[in-house]
């Protein structure tokens, strides 16, 4: 019995100290419920109350930095380990020029800052090019890579999305809406406008990829160099 006092005198202490229910029961071993009994009509002030309230969102804060540290931890562990795996990748296809030529028309016309692979151009043949290069090296379907027509104003009766379309195999109604882009001009000057296109493939890992080949293409050029 004297032992159950101790401990009740000391959870009380504990309490108006301004320790959480949590921080008393790891020094007074007893039920949470016998706890709660003890101490329901143990009266807090309002700075133990605001004391209490305090170390609440300060626990919650911690927790959460805690939580993303970790996150973001294992977020580095991954792109690290994919980007040894595109360095492999990259290896083997050392020799394959068409390989190097979509790394390197990426480098020139694809986003390098957007966390999503975006490619864009007016020019058919490089579309088409890079089109196919995407199925075959990203390994990504052709009706998984989003397709995105830009066009003046002034040309959307020219329907260049059909061309596109055509250019492609795609369906018009598979792409993205069309992008108007404004402009001062009245009138068309260029009868073969077809205006551009974007390829666009969703997820961050393909466009990780990309950048880990960039990197790689990079020093393989410095070390032809070099030599």
């Amino acid at each position: 019995m004297k032992k159950k006092v101790r401990e009740k005198n000391k959870a009380i202490e504990m309490r108006r100290a301004g320790a959480s229910y949590n921080e008393i029961l790891k020094e007074v071993l007893v039920a949470k419920s016998t706890l709660s009994a003890w101490l329901k009509d143990l009266p807090l002030t309002k700075n133990e109350r605001l004391y209490l309230k305090k170390r609440t969102n300060h626990n919650i804060s911690r927790g959460r930095v805690k939580a993303a540290s970790e996150n973001r931890a294992h977020r580095c562990e991954r792109v690290r380990q994919l980007v040894v795996e595109q360095s492999q990748v990259f290896q083997k296809n050392v020799d394959d020029a068409m390989f190097h030529l979509g790394i390197s028309l990426y480098w020139a016309e694809g986003s390098n800052k957007a966390p999503q692979f975006l490619f864009v151009n007016s020019d058919p043949e490089m579309v088409t090019f890079m089109y196919a290069w995407i199925q075959k090296y990203l390994a990504v379907k052709a009706e998984d890579i989003g397709i995105r027509v830009y066009m003046h104003t002034m040309y959307s009766q020219s329907e260049c999305e059909k061309y596109w379309a055509n250019l492609l195999g795609r369906e018009i109604r598979s792409f993205k809406k069309t992008i108007f882009k404004p402009t001062d001009r009245t009138a068309k000057h260029n009868v073969n406008y077809r205006g551009c296109v974007r390829l666009e493939v969703s997820g961050v890992e393909k466009y990780r990829t990309m950048m880990a080949w960039k990197k790689c293409l990079k020093a393989y050029i410095l070390r032809e160099i070099s030599k």
